[in-house]
């Protein structure tokens, strides 16, 4: 039987998850990977619930994916053990993707859906980064042909929610020079969430052949017009260099100009 969650009841849920994670993420081995797994699993649930909810507030849904993002930057990909879980942990990331651009896209025009487009695309930048990091990995040849057409889904998925909150009125050229998303590297100014795009689209022409290949890079081509990212080696590419430092984006209160 399908239980509807009220808003104080998915905020405690959130809540609740996010400590269980913060009070275990440093146990290793099976606990390192089923508890990713079933964070994960409950975080895409709470998304679809906001996403079939409207009583669930703009508040609410913020605090879910600030937190999403914290605990995804907690992930390594290549020390999950067992296919399971690694695969709740990656099509989650679809998944809260997916509904969270449908709660934009229904969002009223102002800071409130601004702020929640900002938040989205932390999630896609903190996902984007791991998902190269773990292409490069040796432990990515267990599963590559899973993990091959995971790509070109998140890709299209990816392509879908931007093209959505695009058409919803949300300017994403403008919430993308967001402070928030740029870090000095090298002494230079870089932002850090179209370099998580080129990353995964370098990673991604490192992985995939064919069919799977041209829809990937058909998707992300749409998604770098969308950015105005420029055609260029990537800054942050896992398999050319290691990734920077996560602290500060992914727990970010966004500001908005």
């Amino acid at each position: 039987e399908n239980i509807t969650l009220d808003n104080s009841a998915v905020a405690a849920v959130d809540k609740a998850a996010y400590k269980l994670f913060n009070h275990y993420k440093d146990m290793g081995g099976n606990t390192y990977s089923g508890l990713r797994g079933e964070v994960s699993r409950t975080y895409a649930g709470l998304f679809k619930e906001a996403e079939g909810n409207a009583k669930i507030t703009v508040a609410t849904v913020g605090g879910m994916a600030k937190n999403y993002a914290s605990f995804k930057a907690n992930i390594s990909l290549d020390k999950i053990t067992d296919s399971k879980s690694l695969k709740a942990i990656l099509s989650a990331d679809i998944k809260i993707v997916k509904s969270l651009a449908n709660i934009i896209a229904r969002t009223p025009a102002g800071a409130e859906r601004n702020n929640l487009a900002t938040q989205l695309l932390n999630i896609v930048m903190v996902s984007s980064l791991k998902q190269a990091e773990f292409a490069a990995s040796e432990e990515v040849k267990s599963i590559a042909k899973d993990f091959a057409e995971y790509q070109v889904e998140y890709a299209e998925a990816l392509n879908k929610a931007f093209t959505d909150v695009k058409n919803a009125g949300v300017d994403l050229q403008q919430i993308v020079k967001n402070d928030v998303f740029i870090r000095k590297i090298s002494g230079k100014d870089v932002n850090v969430f179209k370099e998580s795009m080129k990353s995964l689209g370098s990673s991604m022409a490192s992985s995939l052949k064919g069919d799977n290949l041209k829809k990937a890079s058909t998707a992300l081509n749409s998604i770098n017009k969308m950015f105005g990212i420029e055609s260029a080696p990537a800054v942050l590419y896992m398999m050319a260099a290691p990734a920077p430092p996560l602290d500060g984006i992914e727990g970010i209160t966004p500001t908005q100009k």
